[in-house]
């Protein structure tokens, strides 16, 4: 998978999760051997690794931590927004310049932001950069300065039919139904500048997996963008900031948006043309 996502010899940013959210709606066991293991089999291919956290139990957390980084792996810790204390927090930030913040997945954003706006607080104080695991709703991305998130909403619309079509000289994401004729024609000279035809959204015998992976990832790019001028660059410990990553448990997907996506849009030049001067590869 990262050979092929690798573009004009630039290889992938990949951030590899543990999994224990999925793990935990699914009442699995990850053991952390084997994800040291799993880990260690991948070794150099990851920008971030994340934690094995244990969702509501923050010492347990903490246990895995200590095994990865006595293992030798720079793992990125991870605290439960709505179920750890804060003073937990306040202690990862002393320690820690990069942290992850999870807990948030089935919370409305109004619901959390109030808990987002805390943590940003603290992380400021002691110069932290956060990750927002499953976080890339309008407001929390517009409103907070996060250094990168992660989220498989890009992956809506071959999901479920529902394309996530961000408008960059708006600054606003609509959410587009794959099929409908006014919706996408009302919409088209921003699939254009995507380097799409958007008779492929609208038409459903044009409609491919690639398409469709593509022009989300295309989008959620010129999200990163934008949100990079709403907030300014952060520096950090992987680089530049902010970054979007595309949550995704399938290669074959990623390797798709990017193919399809990645190879065609560079902002503000001509789709097409990858050797423009300010072309940067995907996060």
């Amino acid at each position: 998978m990262a050979d092929e996502c690798t573009v004009d010899g630039i290889r992938p940013d990949l951030f590899a999760d543990s999994g224990a959210y999925s793990a935990h709606t699914m009442g699995v066991e990850i053991d952390v051997t084997e994800y040291v293991a799993w880990l260690n089999r991948w070794n150099g291919l990851f920008t971030t690794v994340a934690n094995l956290d244990v969702i509501g139990d923050h010492a347990a957390s903490m246990r895995n931590l200590r095994a990865l980084e006595e293992c030798g792996i720079n793992a990125l810790p991870v605290f439960h927004t709505t179920t750890s204390d804060f003073e937990v927090f306040e202690d990862l930030c002393e320690r820690y310049d990069y942290v992850g913040v999870g807990g948030m997945v089935g919370y409305q954003p109004k619901t959390i932001f109030p808990w987002l706006v805390r943590v940003h607080k603290i992380a400021r104080k002691h110069d932290t950069r956060l990750h927002g695991f499953g976080q890339t709703s309008q407001r929390p991305l517009d409103d907070l300065p996060w250094y990168t998130v992660d989220s498989t909403s890009w992956a809506s619309g071959y999901r479920y039919g529902n394309v996530r079509l961000f408008h960059p000289h708006q600054g606003k994401r609509v959410a587009m139904s794959l099929g409908d004729r006014k919706q996408w024609l009302k919409s088209a000279s921003v699939v254009r500048e995507y380097g799409f035809d958007p008779q492929d959204f609208y038409d459903r015998s044009r409609n491919t997996r690639g398409k469709i992976a593509g022009l989300a990832m295309a989008s959620m790019r010129a999200e990163e963008l934008y949100l990079r001028g709403r907030h300014g660059v952060q520096s950090g410990p992987v680089g530049d900031g902010l970054r979007m990553y595309a949550a995704e448990g399938s290669g074959s997907n990623i390797a798709l948006a990017v193919e399809m996506g990645v190879r065609r849009y560079v902002p503000g030049y001509a789709a097409t043309d990858t050797s423009a001067p300010d072309y940067v590869a995907p996060g």
